[in-house]
């Protein structure tokens, strides 16, 4: 017993997660403007405006809003699964990759898509699963009243439907809300990931790439295809420990 408490111990030790720290990107390039507390770099190339703020970051990932700006006569592809960056820092692990390609945002919707087919193949399951548990219950109720069970017997019975009846719940309740986070997901992504579009003339679009991240990278260089030509935008970074 005691070797099983100590190996417990030690697992619980050893499956903590420590928080991940937070980086603080900023431009290096004089060429910007404030709005709504982001610094936003602007360049221009054949007449289309691009725009791009640090906003945040999660533990592997750090996320730019990126704002283009079609002033052109012609259409302008805006693909984001194009977009890299460059990490560089003299600390940076040989093994990384310095240059990287943005997060494709369609891996989420595809991962978003895969989640809920597994939803509606549990919910599917669970719905079964109490059906039949239901008549396996009404036959055991029929059963007892013909072999006259004892008030004894009535009641264990009773209360085992009542249990049975209380996991149901809970297995309904639970469904409902993975239903409800795989929404959220889905809504959170539509208002604020940037996806590949083709702008129109006269029309803007804007929304968060994701780029990844490395605590001992100083400097991130920013880079985006717009038609033929390449933007590149440059940003220093600071760690912020929890």
């Amino acid at each position: 017993m005691k070797r099983f408490l100590f190996f417990a111990f030690g697992l619980l030790l050893t499956s903590c997660v420590s928080p991940y720290n937070i980086s603080k990107i900023s431009p290096t390039e004089e060429n910007t403007n404030w709005a709504w507390g982001r610094e936003f770099v602007h360049k221009t190339v054949d007449s289309v405006v691009v725009k791009i703020a640090y906003e945040t970051n999660d533990r592997n990932n750090a996320i730019f809003n990126v704002e283009v700006e079609n002033n052109s006569s012609r259409p302008v592809l805006v693909a984001p699964e194009r977009f890299w960056s460059n990490m560089s820092g003299a600390n940076l692990p040989q093994s990384i990759v310095q240059q990287q390609k943005a997060v494709d945002p369609e891996s989420y919707y595809l991962d978003l898509a895969k989640q809920k087919s597994r939803q509606e193949a549990e919910e599917m399951n669970t719905a079964i699963s109490h059906v039949t548990l239901s008549l396996l219950e009404t036959t055991s109720a029929v059963a007892s009243i013909a072999d006259k069970e004892t008030p004894e017997e009535r009641e264990q019975r009773q209360q085992m439907r009542d249990e049975s009846a209380h996991n149901r719940e809970i297995d309904l309740y639970r469904l409902e809300n993975k239903r409800i986070s795989l929404n959220d997901r889905k809504r959170f992504l539509d208002q604020t990931i940037l996806r590949k579009s083709t702008l129109p003339p006269n029309s803007v679009i804007y929304g968060e790439v994701y780029f990844q991240r490395h605590d001992q990278a100083t400097s991130y260089e920013i880079n985006i295809p717009i038609n033929d030509k390449l933007l590149k935008f440059h940003f220093k970074q600071q760690i912020v420990r929890p």
